[in-house]
């Protein structure tokens, strides 16, 4: 075919050279980041999306935003071939249509291209898979009764549904096979994001390659039974033991690892009373190093100068998360008492935490009706008279934590009553014994 005298051609782009942004239309724009982080299976990561919206096509409209000197040959083309930085071709483009651009001279940046995504597997033929082997995607380790014969495993480069960093996890991996020549563990550029993608995920590589494909999941009962034995400092039964050394390097069970435990509430709920309950009982009954970070005297020490205007308060938050976090990176556990009353501030600080240790969100659920009757500092009196702005739960907003660990209420209960929730739970979690 010819368009204007010219033989069509393919354009291939170069995604990650050239900087081209994907967006997608009708489909989620974080999957379309596969392919602008040259990642080398997007056709199965994508195609999982779109089999969930579309299950017998593999194809999406999608926009691709180009640089100035990319038009000119993209206008002699009918399609666009999408590689990585590696020029790897991933997908193809095709029935392109050129926006914003008649021709060059008319566009002073960048033109819109829109097109079918085609992700043809066939661009592609992974050579680093043995001919019939049997293979396995893993979203956590291998157990002993899963290495019977020839294997190649995938080792995602990603984090595990469950948490598990893709180092970790490729070293446990490595660690259950040392012995077993038969069994291959590759890296695989594959991200997770819920079990009915995930397992599309698994059905598209399988029909792609024609063999089977197992996925070793999370939620397998094994696995959670030898997680449980792991969380106790046991290495479990059926884990190989090397394995189970890599798992307990990177997390140690409970009772050694750094935690915080974050009570949330409004003024008055009693989440200061009770976090100095906490540590009051660590210090006589427990072995653990503890230390308490309340909202009064942080706001005092650390965070004086600022606000109570949600700027100012989700800092004196992140002030507080960034102390507690580096006491958890060291093994110990902080007990913090802020009234934090937004998510997305408590949410930061959880992935803080979680980084170097773990996290118990503590809702302490008492009433407005109640906390008010309490009132010991005059503080709900001030604000209903407007002479005190900003107050959370009359003229600011308490957001109710959708996330919360452990939910209690205080009212018409002793202090005791409250804090043996409070013990019962971190107790039961192996964090105190």
């Amino acid at each position: 075919m010819q368009r204007g005298g010219k033989a069509l051609r393919p354009m291939f782009v170069a995604v990650g050279t050239v900087g081209a942004r994907l967006v997608v239309e009708g489909a989620a724009a974080a999957d379309l980041k596969l392919v602008q982080n040259g990642l080398r299976l997007p056709w199965e990561r994508l195609g999982a999306h779109l089999a969930e919206r579309q299950p017998d096509r593999h194809d999406a409209k999608i926009a691709v935003e180009l640089p100035r000197q990319l038009i000119s040959d993209v206008l002699t083309s009918e399609r666009v071939v999408l590689t990585d930085a590696t020029l790897l071709p991933l997908a193809l483009l095709e029935e392109i249509d050129l926006r914003d651009a008649a021709s060059p001279s008319e566009v002073s940046g960048a033109a819109t291209l829109r097109g079918r995504l085609v992700l043809d597997p066939e661009l592609v033929t992974p050579g680093w898979l043995p001919v019939a082997t049997p293979i396995a995607i893993a979203q956590r380790p291998l157990l002993d009764d899963e290495l019977d014969g020839p294997l190649v495993v995938l080792a995602p480069t990603s984090p595990s549904p469950d948490g598990i960093p893709a180092q970790v996890l490729r070293r446990a991996l490595d660690a259950a096979v040392r012995d077993r020549p038969d069994v291959t563990v590759v890296d695989a550029p594959i991200w997770w994001r819920d079990p009915h993608s995930d397992q599309a995920l698994v059905d598209a590589l399988a029909h792609r390659l024609g063999r089977d494909v197992t996925l070793l999941h999370d939620a397998d009962p094994a696995w959670r039974t030898a997680g449980a034995a792991l969380e106790r400092g046991v290495a479990p039964e059926g884990l190989h033991e090397e394995a189970a050394a890599v798992l307990l390097r990177w997390q140690p069970p409970r009772q050694r690892r750094g935690l915080v435990v974050f009570f949330t509430g409004l003024s008055g709920s009693g989440k200061s009373s009770l976090a100095s309950a906490l540590v009051d009982a660590i210090h006589q009954h427990g072995d653990r190093s503890v230390s308490l970070l309340d909202g009064d005297l942080v706001r005092r020490m650390l965070s004086a100068g600022l606000g109570f205007d949600r700027a100012g308060r989700d800092a004196n938050v992140m002030r507080i998360g960034f102390v507690a976090a580096e006491i958890a990176k060291h093994g110990g556990l902080a007990v913090c008492a802020p009234i934090a009353p937004f998510a997305a501030a408590r949410q930061a600080v959880r992935e803080m935490v979680q980084g170097s240790g773990d996290f118990v969100l503590v809702h302490v659920s008492t009433p407005l009706e109640v906390c008010e009757q309490r009132d010991r500092k005059g503080l709900y009196a001030q604000a209903r008279s407007g002479a005190l702005a900003d107050f959370t739960g009359v003229s600011s907003p308490y957001e109710v934590p959708e996330d919360a660990d452990l939910v209690v209420d205080t009212t018409g209960r002793t202090l005791e009553e409250s804090l043996g929730e409070v013990l019962t739970h971190l107790r039961d979690g192996g964090w105190v014994s």
